[in-house]
């Protein structure tokens, strides 16, 4: 009922139906992604990441979730759990066709922040493994150049670097 009522644009209502029914059945981890789409829906992001953290503890091992999370976490600046968030889907995950890479290069930026090195090398070493599972796919070669360019930042190499975002920008 809830999903209806904000696909039908009744976010107030459905919003309703989501407290009803975590009220009444609190351990529904859908309930709490549905009701973490229609806070983000909202503008509500704190409230979002709140409901996106309540299903992610009655499902810990969701990679889905983790990702929901982790992104939602990383755009709201709350770097530690971004980075907790997404090196868990990526552990638990990295081999599903569930497992969206896109969570890789955010995990790789907060690596690149934390110099890190190791870490931020297994996230390429893991974008690689993806990239050769899928064979080919743009959207994953490009994520690789990203990661790319910030191990060759941490490493101090600046002219590859430079050559690899021309090359992007390009």
């Amino acid at each position: 009922v809830a999903r209806s009522q904000a696909a039908s644009g009744a976010s107030t209502a459905a919003l309703r139906t989501l407290d009803s029914l975590i009220a009444s059945q609190p351990g529904f981890a859908d309930a709490y992604d549905v009701m973490g789409r229609v806070q983000m829906e909202q503008g509500h992001l704190d409230k979002a990441l709140q409901a996106f953290g309540q299903a992610c503890a009655l499902t810990p091992n969701s990679i889905t979730r983790l990702q929901k999370q982790g992104m939602l976490a990383f755009a709201m600046g709350d770097r530690e759990l971004a980075a907790r968030s997404l090196g868990r889907a990526s552990l638990v995950g990295s081999a599903s066709k569930l497992f969206d890479c896109q969570s890789l290069v955010l995990l790789a930026f907060e690596r690149f922040r934390e110099k890190d090195r190791k870490a931020l090398q297994r996230c390429a070493s893991a974008l690689a493994r993806a990239s050769e599972r899928q064979g080919g796919d743009r959207r994953i070669e490009r994520f690789g150049t990203v990661i790319g360019v910030l191990v060759a930042l941490l490493d101090r190499k600046v002219e590859p670097a430079l050559g690899s975002l021309r090359e992007m920008a390009g």
